[in-house]
């Protein structure tokens, strides 16, 4: 592809697309108030409900302090999520529709466990909840050292997403200290000012592990065909 082979002409295209769809979410940036009960959720940039954005809206339908809430959960595919509807005080958006970019400039609170769209605004009266999504065992970001480990972007133009995404941040969840370090190098927390962001509070994905029962376990056996007498290993890598 010509985006992949010419660094210029990508450059020059991207910028031109950034500048219109910049344009395109100011109006509404502009147009649209915050509303202070209002929390827009994503995960995986739209492509599945789970992780730790799955994990805090089920713990916020379950909370009596969040009745007067409303959810938003954004999806590229919402017809497989219509189940979610049938929660309280809950609603889907199609990821990159217009829907979506209203939602953001209404919202007060960002959910997501990984990068939003870079012209996507944030007021000061908007919270932005960074969970992320995993250990950092590969290197993203600021310390990846090597060129060519993506195709589609030289380092620079990677750094400079994280960098993107990292200004808007108002908390960024971590599960351990090796985390925090991590997160903070890989987006160039340091050198923004933003290592006080960092909440190393653990994954709320992480909580049900500690909160599984008997019948859970039973449950989970029934479901993949296992059986009840023998001892399961799970080996589950995400990066090999």
């Amino acid at each position: 592809m010509l985006a992949q082979k010419n660094i210029t002409f990508r450059r020059i295209v991207r910028r031109l697309i950034y500048i219109i769809k910049s344009a395109y979410y100011l109006f509404f940036y502009y147009l649209n108030k915050t509303q202070p009960n209002l929390v827009l959720f994503e995960a995986y940039m739209g492509r599945s409900y789970a992780c730790s954005p799955k994990a805090l809206y089920e713990a916020m339908q379950r909370d009596k302090s969040y009745q007067s809430f409303h959810f938003v959960w954004a999806f590229f595919d919402c017809d497989k999520y219509e189940f979610l509807k049938e929660n309280k005080n809950t609603s889907l958006v199609k990821y990159g529709s217009k829907e979506y970019y209203i939602t953001y400039s209404q919202a007060k609170y960002w959910i997501s466990n990984s990068r939003i769209p870079e012209q996507i605004r944030r007021r000061r009266d908007q919270i932005y909840i960074q969970t992320w999504h995993g250990t950092p065992l590969k290197r993203l970001g600021f310390d990846v050292e090597v060129e060519g480990g993506n195709a589609m972007n030289t380092l620079k133009e990677l750094q400079n997403k994280y960098t993107a995404d990292a200004r808007r941040y108002s908390y960024m969840l971590s599960p351990s200290a090796f985390c925090t370090q991590r997160f903070i190098s890989a987006f160039n927390l340091d050198e923004l000012h933003q290592e006080n962001i960092i909440l190393e509070k653990g994954y709320p994905r992480n909580d049900a592990l500690f909160r599984y029962t008997e019948q859970d376990c039973r449950r989970i056996k029934a479901t993949l065909g296992l059986s009840d007498d023998k001892k399961i290993i799970l080996y589950a890598p995400t990066w090999r």
